[in-house]
């Protein structure tokens, strides 16, 4: 029997394409995006699950690419960049409020410190019974333990759970420990995947 259901927050409650970060870099250093999304990558996974903060990573970013900027001046063109382009999908909020009469409702996102302070001043955080933030947890999907760390803290068996995520990895991965997966591409769709497996909205 289904009592939970998991979103993401990136690419479902947020609009924002995969390439976010990406989109990021380029926009505050055209000339040396490449040699910028290079080192991001590299530090992706220390700033995802808290090993080092944003203030870190973009200090080591600085002098990685021997930019004029100041750190200040780096981190306010960062968070104008993601306020412009992580628009909430406010249809999807409404539906996380209509599944929230029936089920408890979660929100489980791959997150770094200097995007969740700014979405926790918005009106994302409080539609849900509980969020999950990777940097805070100290895992990242894929990896099946921040699947079963989530499990564990919310007290639920797998097949008692849907995750639903626009990345297929995650959903596979989710799906590897019993997680009912849906994949999103748009609202119409998860309607239809929630109503497949018994969940009407």
């Amino acid at each position: 029997m289904i009592k939970n259901i998991i979103f993401d927050l990136g690419g479902v409650i947020l609009t924002h394409k995969k390439t976010l970060t990406e989109d990021i870099l380029t926009d505050i250093f055209p000339s040396i995006k490449d040699k910028a999304f290079l080192f991001y990558t590299e530090k992706k996974r220390l700033i995802r699950t808290g090993k080092i903060t944003s203030d870190e990573f973009l200090a080591s970013l600085i002098k990685e690419l021997g930019s004029s900027i100041d750190l200040p001046t780096l981190k306010k063109a960062w968070i104008d960049e993601y306020k412009r382009v992580a628009h909430i999908d406010n249809k999807i909020l409404k539906l996380v409020d209509t599944l929230s009469k029936k089920f408890h409702v979660y929100l489980f996102t791959d997150t770094i410190d200097i995007h969740d302070e700014y979405n926790s001043k918005r009106d994302i955080y409080s539609h849900f019974k509980r969020v999950f933030k990777s940097y805070e947890e100290g895992l990242i999907k894929p990896d099946v333990k921040a699947f079963e760390n989530v499990l564990q803290k919310i007290k639920a068996k797998p097949d008692e759970c849907i995750f639903i995520d626009d990345l297929e990895e995650n959903v596979m991965a989710a799906q590897s420990i019993g997680m009912i997966g849906i994949i999103y591409t748009d609202i119409k769709q998860l309607r239809n995947s929630l109503f497949t497996v018994g969940v009407s909205t």
